[in-house]
């Protein structure tokens, strides 16, 4: 959707590894996938000389599913709450998707 919003020029691949095969390859000048799972990739392949742009396409939040009646929910969101404002979430963020 990005890439066809942008006009690029876009080549499929089957998933992540053949995507970062074809840029590797200078068969693509870039690959446009979910954020944290490039950085997350790109911190188990340290030997691909390849970094993040600085900038997004888009921004999405991720969540968590939970039975319709759990009585988690107001706790989980507390949490998740009190672990942003303190700052354990980028630390969680930093040390494992940091940018490499």
């Amino acid at each position: 959707q990005w890439g066809n919003y942008y006009q690029a020029q876009l080549v499929k691949a089957a998933n992540l590894p053949a995507a970062i095969e074809l840029l590797v390859n200078e068969q693509v000048k870039g690959v446009i996938f979910d954020a944290p799972a490039l950085r997350y990739y790109l911190t188990q392949n340290p030997d691909l000389k390849l970094t993040l742009a600085n900038f997004y396409l888009a921004r999405e939040n991720y969540g968590f599913a939970l039975p319709i009646d759990s009585q988690k929910v107001h706790d989980l969101n507390i949490k998740i709450v009190r672990m942003d404002k303190q700052g354990e979430i980028k630390a969680i963020v930093d040390k494992w998707l940091a940018d490499k």
